[in-house]
Parts: C-alpha cells; structure tokens; sequence
C-alpha cells in the first residue's frame, strides 16, 4: 500500500488520467449491457397451428387458411430522421380458419 501512496502522491495527473480511463471504461461497458446489446432470441420457423372452427348452421362457410401456401405482408411508410423509409415484411407463419 506504501508503494501506490507513493506513486499516486509522485504521479498525480497520471493517476488522474488511469482514474479517468478506468471510469470510462466501466461506464461504457454499463451502457452497452444495459443499453445497448440485444439479448439473444429464439425464433421458432415451425407452421404455426390453430383450432379448427365449425360452423353451426347449413348458410355458414369455412375457409381455412394453407400455412404452407400462405403468406402475410406489409409495406409501412414512416420519416426517420427527415426521409421517407418504407418498411417492408412478410411471413409465412400464419395459421387459422374463417368463418362466414
């Protein structure tokens, strides 16, 4: 302990310096866990399933959805940063019954 008293007492500006870099480092490291990095997500690519609907009168239909020949998108224009963007999807993963 003698030693780094008298290293900080013989070096104040380098030992403001380390000091510095130290916390600056740390607080970086904070913000990117904390802010920063995205966690790890699992995402299944299995054909979604749903319950299979009935109708209950002879004027009613169902149509049922092939998840295996269907598919889902979307085209949504937004302003980000003064310009027009337009984001775009599409999934396969949809699944279910309509009943008319």
């Amino acid at each position: 302990m003698g030693r780094l008293t008298s290293f900080v007492r013989a070096h104040p500006l380098a030992t403001t310096a380390l000091t510095l870099v130290a916390t600056l480092v740390g607080v970086g490291t904070w913000v990117y866990w904390t802010q920063v990095r995205v966690p790890y997500v699992e995402v299944s690519f299995l054909v979604p399933t749903a319950p299979e609907l009935a109708p209950s009168g002879p004027d009613q239909t169902v149509y049922r959805i092939d998840a295996s020949r269907s598919s889902v998108s979307y085209d949504v224009t937004e302003t980000l940063a003064g310009g027009d963007r337009t984001a775009v999807g599409t999934t396969h993963g949809i699944a279910g019954d309509v009943l008319v």
